[in-house]
C-alpha cells in the first residue's frame, strides 16, 4: 500500500500532469476505487487530501470488520472522527455506492451511518444488484457528473 501511494503521488501524477493536458491542482484531482481498491482509495485519498479533492468508493468490503461490525474507520484514517471539519473542508465530493444485494451492503450502510454520526459529509447511493458490473455502471453514471464542478 505505502509503495503504491508513494509511486502514485510522487511519480504517476507528476508524469500525467507533465505529459498530458491535465490541470495540476488538488481541486482537479479525484480518486475512485472499485471493490478491493475502494478500501485502498479510502485510505490513500483520505491520507492525502492535499492531493485529492474528490473521492469515490464503489462496492468495497473495506468497511467489513469482525463479528458483523464495521471496520475501524478511525484506525484506517487517523483523525477522521476527531477532526471531521478538516475532512469536510478538504473534500468537494465524498461518494460511496453499493449494490443492495452485495455482501458488503450492510457494512457500507453502517459505515456511512457512523461517518455521518461523526459529522463526515458523505453521499451514499445504492442500486439494485450484487457485486456486479451493472451496479458499477450505474454508480459511475451517477458519480461522474459530480466531478470537477
Amino acid at each position: 500500500f505505502y509503495m503504491f501511494a508513494r509511486d502514485l503521488i510522487h511519480s504517476i501524477i507528476p508524469f500525467v500532469e507533465d505529459n498530458y493536458r491535465a490541470i495540476p491542482v488538488r481541486k482537479h484531482r479525484a480518486m475512485a476505487g472499485l471493490s478491493m481498491v475502494g478500501g485502498i482509495t479510502f485510505r490513500l485519498a483520505f491520507g492525502n487530501l492535499d492531493t485529492f479533492a474528490t473521492v469515490g468508493i464503489f462496492s468495497t468490503s473495506a468497511f467489513r470488520g469482525k463479528g458483523g461490525e464495521i471496520s475501524d474507520l478511525e484506525g484506517q484514517v487517523p483523525g477522521l472522527f476527531s477532526n471531521p471539519k478538516h475532512f469536510n473542508e478538504k473534500l468537494d465530493v465524498f461518494y460511496i455506492s453499493n449494490g443492495e444485494q452485495d455482501g458488503s451492503y450492510k457494512y457500507t450502510i453502517k459505515a456511512v451511518e457512523t461517518l455521518r454520526s461523526h459529522g463526515i459529509k458523505v453521499d451514499l447511493q445504492t442500486f439494485p444488484g450484487a457485486h456486479e458490473w451493472h451496479v458499477w455502471r450505474k454508480a459511475l453514471h451517477d458519480f461522474a457528473p459530480r466531478l470537477f464542478r
